[in-house]
């Protein structure tokens, strides 16, 4: 099946690959010579409300552990923009695009309407 794809497409998902170097190889070796890869990554945390906010909260009432590999599967892991480009390159990809998607996340619903009585760690 190499080289059998003119699209690969992983939306939120590359942050949390164990192997990354494998995972972006075999991603090159079934798209086709002018094919794309597209993947969609978080970015930093503090820009996205809906995991800040919530981390914040819970950050109150327990222990938030600091992760002891930067590198290791995580939602933000790629939140230093060039640094999922460069993995891309180190892998072969050629012609990388990077580029920021500023959005907003709104919930018109509070914490009491959603009925959130306590926070177990």
């Amino acid at each position: 099946m190499s080289r059998s794809f003119d699209a690969v497409v992983c939306r939120l998902g590359a942050m949390f690959f164990p192997d990354l170097l494998a995972a972006f190889r075999e991603m090159l070796r079934v798209t086709k010579h002018e094919g794309v890869i597209s993947l969609a990554v978080w970015g930093k945390s503090e820009l996205n409300p809906f995991s800040h906010l919530i981390t914040n909260v819970v950050a109150r009432y327990c222990e938030v552990q600091a992760e002891a590999d930067p590198n290791a599967p995580n939602a933000f892991r790629f939140a230093e923009p060039g640094s999922l480009a460069q993995i891309l390159a180190d892998t072969g990809a050629v012609d990388i695009k990077e580029r920021l998607l500023k959005f907003n996340i709104a919930a018109p619903i509070s914490v009491e309407r959603l009925g959130i009585a306590a926070i177990i760690c």
